[in-house]
This record gives C-alpha cells, sequence and structure tokens, in this order.
C-alpha cells in the first residue's frame, strides 16, 4: 500500500514530499520497497546508490532494509528484489544533499541531467529553452 511523507528539512519552509510504494515484511525483515519495470536485469548497485531509498529510509528509521522490486520485462518475465541498508553516514550524507540542491532550487538554479527520462519531463520544455510551451504547460509556484 502506498504511503505519502513528508519530510520537514532545518532552514527551509517547503517539505520534502514523497510516496512509498509498500513498507512490509520480506524475508523476515521490515522492510521499504519501491517497485519499477526493466527490460533487463538491474545492476546490484542501483539498489544501494538510490536517492529514492535513501529519503525513504529517513521517513521510516525502523525498517531494517530497503529494496527495489524490478519486474524484469523479458520474453520470461520474473521479479527480482535487490535489497541494501543505509548506515547513518549514507543518511547523512544523502541529507546534506538535499540541503544544497534545495539552496540551488531557491537560487532558482536547475541542472540538466540528459537521459532517457527527458522523454517523460515535464521540464523537458525548460531545457531545451521553448519558453512559448513552457509558459503553456508548467506553472510557476511563488
Amino acid at each position: 500500500m502506498e504511503k505519502t511523507f513528508k519530510l520537514h528539512i532545518t532552514g527551509f519552509d517547503l517539505p520534502f514530499i514523497g510516496v512509498i510504494d509498500l513498507v512490509a515484511e520480506v524475508e523476515g525483515k521490515n522492510t521499504i520497497a519501491d517497485f519499477k519495470t526493466a527490460a533487463s536485469a538491474y545492476d546490484g548497485h542501483m539498489s544501494d546508490l538510490s536517492d529514492q531509498l535513501t529519503s525513504y529510509q529517513l521517513t521510516e528509521p525502523d525498517a531494517e532494509q530497503v529494496a527495489l522490486w524490478v519486474l524484469v520485462k523479458t520474453k520470461e518475465p520474473r521479479i527480482e528484489l535487490y535489497p541494501s541498508k543505509r548506515s547513518p553516514d549514507q543518511l547523512k550524507e544523502f541529507l546534506s544533499k538535499v540541503v544544497y540542491l534545495a539552496r540551488e532550487i531557491q537560487a532558482e538554479h536547475f541542472y540538466k541531467r540528459p537521459g532517457m527520462l527527458c522523454a517523460w519531463c515535464d521540464y523537458l520544455p525548460v531545457c531545451l529553452g521553448d519558453k512559448e510551451t513552457t509558459k503553456e504547460t508548467l506553472v510557476q509556484v511563488k
């Protein structure tokens, strides 16, 4: 069952908001799981380096692990579990990154990260410099 969360970060007026796909017992451990689909298997490090999973761990500190649950859509589909853990140092490093990025966003500094997800991104017109489409499709919050 999805679970919405809101983190309040010291020094910032707006909360960090997200939605956890599932909190459940997996292989005997209290686990925060995020569901993904892919055309091929994930590399094991994807779960270890996922900022998304790290943010989930911050919201559910009692969870013993976080995990990506991946539906691999191949000729013979399968579901793969990629469990991971977060140390206090990793959580602290993530919070430093969030604080830095929040300051950059407040200063209206946005960095392009081109990749396969650009096709689905609402902000593609901004990155492409298409002011007309940006004005038509995005709402500015002040």
